[in-house]
């Protein structure tokens, strides 16, 4: 089985994803998470992705992205795992080289409002660690500033800050929607409603699924 979750940063794609890996046997690929473990590297590749300044909020050109999602992937459809991708593609090339080698089985589209994801991008805090995610205004970890799992110091993301996020939004609607728009006449398109709370919108995707198997 073959997910794909599409939506603007902050629509509750990664926290979805990790509700739906711990619940289905998925495995859960996030183009953020495989930037953050290269960046940590001694790397020609790191090196490059530093450059772009992903952190001001600027996406990764899709040649470097296409790279990195496609070892990951092919790994996976080489064990024939089923996978849940989250972060990509994010642009219409992005979804033309997938399609090359990738043949999905779902895509939702997570649909939400620009005011609630200002809400939901701006109060987010994530582990060094493990990269879990918080948030201050609906999923607060047990002690403030403290990640639930390793008892590690949360920290937010420069590109949380609130003019990142506009730029991280603008560069979604250039890039982004066009590929919504590309995905929508596609038979295995489903759009959810991520304006509910997060519990909901992964209800709603893993009753599909259970529904259409």
């Amino acid at each position: 089985m073959k997910i794909l979750l599409i939506g603007p940063p902050g629509s509750g794609k990664g926290s979805v994803s990790e509700l739906l890996t711990k619940n289905n046997a998925l495995k859960h690929v996030s183009t953020g998470n495989l930037f953050r473990a290269i960046l940590k590297e001694d790397s020609e590749l790191a090196r490059k992705i530093k450059e772009i300044n992903v952190s001001g909020g600027k996406l990764v050109p899709d040649e470097i992205t296409n790279q990195v999602a496609k070892s990951a992937i092919d790994e996976l459809i080489e064990n024939q795992q089923s996978f849940i991708l989250d972060g990509y593609p994010r642009t219409i090339n992005q979804a033309l080289a997938l399609e090359q080698y990738c043949d999905l089985d779902y895509i939702f589209y997570l649909d939400i409002n620009h005011q609630e994801l200002m809400k939901r991008l701006t109060g987010r805090w994530m582990c060094p660690k493990c990269a879990g995610i918080y948030n201050i205004h609906f999923k607060k970890p047990q002690v403030d500033g403290v990640c639930d799992n390793d008892q590690a110091t949360l920290y937010q993301r420069a590109d949380d800050h609130e003019d990142a996020v506009s730029i991280r939004l603008d560069e979604y609607d250039k890039l982004t929607l066009p590929l919504i728009k590309h995905y929508k006449t596609n038979p295995r398109f489903i759009k959810i409603n991520a304006n509910q709370p997060i519990k909901d919108v992964y209800e709603d995707i893993n009753n599909y699924l259970k529904q259409n198997k």
